[in-house]
């Protein structure tokens, strides 16, 4: 039952967020829309251009409804407590590696996660979509092209670095 009513509030907030409308591609701007903001992260030797997503609503979008997204970018998602969320691949059009990250560094990856298959796109079909939680309470989770983790090397235990970090 309590699965049944995260996956209520999260369908909501992305009802919620897909209402704000959708972007189609991702260009890191010093500030974005709903509120995001862009910013430089860095793993072991590699800089990744990120996004932030600063807000509920942005969270619960995330990179739905993109198109694509560049090789070196990537969606940062911010928790402000240590906590297990659920991630999902709702209106996705790319795989993904979903990095977990708790105290500055991985934790867990999930790689090559699956998007869903064109038509559980769009409003109202989640075709039963598998959720993905971290093993363990995690403060950020960083979303960035399907095979960025195994080209680049980067594994749990490897350190996660935002700027004046």
């Amino acid at each position: 039952m309590k699965n049944f009513y995260k996956f209520i509030f999260v369908f909501i907030m992305l009802l919620v967020a897909g209402s704000c409308g959708n972007k189609t591609s991702f260009s890191p701007a010093s500030k974005g829309s709903a509120g995001n903001y862009s910013t430089v992260l860095k793993i072991k030797d590699k800089i990744l251009n990120v996004e932030v997503a600063s807000s509920s609503q942005a969270m619960a979008l995330g990179l739905g409804g993109r198109k694509s997204m560049k090789e070196n970018e990537g969606m940062l998602f911010v928790f402000r407590a240590p906590a297990k969320p659920d991630f999902w691949m709702k209106d996705m059009h790319f795989d993904l590696d979903l990095i977990w990250v708790a105290n500055k560094k991985i934790v867990g990856i999930d790689a090559g996660v699956k998007a869903p298959a064109s038509e559980c796109l769009g409003p109202g079909a989640d075709c039963g979509l598998r959720l993905y939680s971290p093993l363990q309470p995690v403060d950020q989770v960083l979303e960035v092209n399907a095979g960025w983790a195994q080209k680049n090397l980067v594994h749990a235990g490897d350190g996660v670095y935002l700027p004046n970090e």
